[in-house]
């Protein structure tokens, strides 16, 4: 059985630190440790894009790989275009596709589809391959359903995943699938709220980190260079304070990615509350609800305007040595990744506020 994997590529020959060396990195570690050992051991070849060696049109191989291959492996970690695009045109096809992504960094847009959520630990690698095997597994034995693109593209589902489908329906699975209503969606919102406290208060807790870290090492570069001491002085203390930032950049990037898992899972209801709200189907938002939605909106306003702050600060501290600016590339991506998570947070305050005054009035 033959496996083509579509993923962020990067540049293997770029500079360290910079953003397409990080891509390359990161997609490599993916392919290394969790896509093509779990492949292996269930006797499946597998090849990424840039492994192709015959001579040709590279847009064509991959066409014809997405076309023709038995198995596609998507890691959609990042919501790489390419990659977005080159799933896109798996989808018209009636082929076995599997999505993997790290947790936080899913892509809004497809988030309904099964994927393989994985941590980029040591043990979640461990674990992601696992789960990947099983779902080679399945996919060889045909089981599962198209996501509706390819229902759409390819007209009736098989007969063996009509059969599945009909297996299911009995009275307890229709039961079962019976979707929620306003109330349990509003106390699904609801019970978010201090999650994304918990989140973002520990998001801040990091900056303060940060910032502390950063006015020490300038307090004692100035101390340096008024005793006398040089640049090999300067770039020691650079050092010392790049190896410090570890720690802080550790907890921003498991804020950022659990902030990003609760606004995900949370998102389908707040949209069902909101909707219902905006229409007038339901008179009645709980006061505590409402509260705590504008107040979540006002906190996170406020951190926007210090993480664009502190950005500007980061942008400078990055010149200042290769151990700085792969520090601050490293912080400077998730803080950007969390200001772009929030504008969906905003985007939920400024319905309801815009649904209360329309009812006001």
């Amino acid at each position: 059985m033959k496996c083509f994997v579509i993923c962020p590529i990067g540049d293997r020959h770029a500079h360290l630190g910079t953003q397409e060396r990080i891509i390359w990195e990161e997609s490599i570690e993916i392919w290394e440790k969790v896509i093509e050992p779990a492949c292996r051991e269930e006797k499946v070849a597998s090849q990424r894009a840039d492994q192709i060696e015959a001579p040709g049109e590279i847009p064509e191989q991959v066409c014809r790989e997405l076309k023709d291959a038995d198995l596609v492996i998507a890691d959609v970690t990042g919501g790489n275009a390419n990659v977005m695009y080159e799933l896109g045109l798996r989808h018209t096809r009636a082929l076995a596709t599997i999505q993997i992504g790290e947790q936080g960094r899913l892509p809004f847009d497809i988030a309904a589809v099964r994927t393989i959520m994985f941590q980029r630990t040591e043990g979640g690698l461990i674990e992601a391959r696992k789960k990947l095997q099983k779902a080679i597994r399945s996919a060889i034995s045909e089981e599962g359903q198209w996501v509706t693109a390819t229902r759409v593209f390819n007209g009736d589902a098989p007969q063996s995943e009509l059969v599945a489908v009909n297996e299911s329906t009995n009275d307890d699975a229709a039961e079962e699938e019976v979707e929620a209503g306003f109330l349990e969606k509003l106390v699904e919102a609801e019970e978010a709220m201090p999650q994304l406290s918990v989140c973002v208060a520990s998001m801040t807790g990091g900056m303060q980190d940060l910032t502390e870290i950063l006015s020490a090492a300038t307090e004692e570069t100035r101390r340096s260079e008024a005793s006398g001491g040089g640049a090999a002085a300067r770039l020691a203390i650079a050092e010392r304070a790049a190896n410090r930032l570890t720690r802080p950049a550790e907890t921003i990037e498991t804020a950022v990615d659990d902030f990003a898992r609760v606004l995900h899972q949370t998102a389908p209801g707040m949209d069902f509350v909101l909707s219902q709200t905006e229409s007038g189907e339901e008179e009645e938002i709980p006061a505590e609800f409402v509260d705590g939605m504008l107040s979540m909106g006002k906190v996170v306003s406020e951190n926007q305007v210090h993480l664009s702050s502190f950005l500007d600060t980061l942008a400078g501290s990055a010149q200042i040595s290769r151990g700085m600016r792969r520090a601050s590339m490293r912080i400077d991506k998730e803080m950007r990744r969390f200001l772009e998570l929030s504008e969906i947070l905003l985007k939920w305050r400024d319905r309801l506020q815009a649904s209360m005054e329309d009812r006001e009035s």
